[in-house]
């Protein structure tokens, strides 16, 4: 799954993922493969891929929460 957000200069971005633990994201250009992350923003549009680590025969069911200030 894909998400983008929008940012200004010089915000903190946080993101946290919960509910699975066969789950990360990773943000482009940013980081790879976490569960939790903060980060100072650019004034930009950033994407985050959301994605099971190891294949399952279903979706996992996961929380992502975006904070930013």
């Amino acid at each position: 799954m894909c998400f983008t957000f929008g940012s200004g200069t010089s915000q903190t971005a946080r993101l946290d993922l919960s509910g699975s633990d066969n789950v990360c994201f990773s943000i482009e250009d940013v980081v790879d493969c976490q569960s939790n992350y903060n980060f100072a923003t650019a004034r930009r549009t950033y994407t985050v891929t959301v994605f099971q680590l190891f294949p399952q025969p279903a979706a996992e069911i996961f929380n992502l929460r975006l904070t930013i200030q």
